[in-house]
């Protein structure tokens, strides 16, 4: 009898080992597709310096599109990875990635950000030294205030965890006493 308990504890345990490798698993590609969407805007960047004819050739153009006669395949490239990126966090978030790979991902939407109302309102794509020192400052502000939350986010999970255990022990403890 005992060496049926035992093996069906260490079976168990076991089990419960391969869980956990599977989540983690589970969690290092939900980081990848995080990672993948906050490079994803900056593809076409990294695509000019492998295939210069992306950008630069007249050839390589999309035609009939609204707007303009005609548009590079560096826009189409960024303009299809923008949509991609909700579709991918999507996706993401299901695996439940690790909580510092969206710091990645804040800092991407962040510059994003930045470059399009420089873009729409200034209407040019420079940007002046004390413009990048004051983004640079404002998303550091931002990534501690993401620190602190996380961390108080992770103090609660932690007390909440701890309060069901303890009410576990205490349940096991009244039925032991009571023979429940």
């Amino acid at each position: 009898m005992e060496k049926k308990l035992l093996s069906q504890s260490t079976a168990q345990k076991q089990s419960i080992r391969q869980n956990r490798v599977d989540q983690n698993r589970l969690q290092i590609i939900g980081t990848a597709i995080i990672l993948i969407a906050a490079l994803l805007p900056f593809l076409n960047n990294f695509l000019k310096f492998i295939s210069p004819i992306i950008n630069y050739d007249p050839d390589a153009i999309v035609p009939n599109t609204v707007g303009k006669e005609f548009l590079y395949y560096d826009t189409v490239i960024y303009y299809l990875a923008v949509p991609c990126i909700a579709i991918l966090v999507g996706i993401a978030q299901f695996l439940k990635p690790y909580k510092f790979s969206y710091y990645i991902l804040i800092a991407s939407g962040y510059f994003h950000l930045i470059t399009y109302i420089n873009f729409i309102f200034f209407n040019n794509n420079n940007i002046d030294m004390i413009a990048k020192i004051a983004i640079v400052a404002i998303l550091c502000l931002l990534l501690i205030l993401i620190y602190f939350l996380s961390n108080y986010q992770k103090s609660l999970e932690d007390r909440d965890k701890f309060n069901i255990s303890t009410i576990d022990r205490l349940m096991s403890i009244l039925k032991k006493k009571n023979n429940i």
